[in-house]
């Protein structure tokens, strides 16, 4: 039993340290979030890419903002399924301190008009 308890232990403290980037779930504009400079964070928007909807970044101070990697999973966390909701994770670092500000903007790619833009600041410390 005791071999158990610190089986379960140690899968406990590798998982909360293997999941230390910070994931912000974006519904709406973010006035202020606060991230520490040199240190990765996240945001996670819902899109539909088989409606055609994706997200792009239109505006960021790209010399002090850096996009690390965009990714995306389906909402039911499945591999095997194609077509619906999905979340697209956008992985930034910022390299100095100070408030930028990263517009997104939500709309199909071949379409003039854009469904959503949303604003994030960041405050850097």
């Amino acid at each position: 039993m005791l071999n158990f308890s610190v089986f379960l232990f140690l899968f406990f403290a590798c998982s909360i340290s293997y999941c230390q980037t910070d994931t912000t779930f974006i519904t709406d504009d973010i006035p202020i979030l606060k991230v520490k400079e040199n240190e990765p964070f996240v945001l996670k928007f819902l899109a539909c890419h088989s409606c055609g909807y994706h997200w792009s970044l239109s505006q960021a101070d790209s010399s002090y903002v850096k996009l690390i990697n965009v990714t995306s999973k389906h909402t039911s966390g499945r591999n095997d399924v194609t077509g619906g909701n999905v979340f697209e994770f956008w992985q930034f670092k910022v390299t100095a301190t100070g408030n930028y500000t990263l517009e997104f903007v939500y709309k199909r790619s071949w379409l003039k008009e854009t469904e959503k833009v949303f604003r994030v600041g960041l405050y850097v410390k």
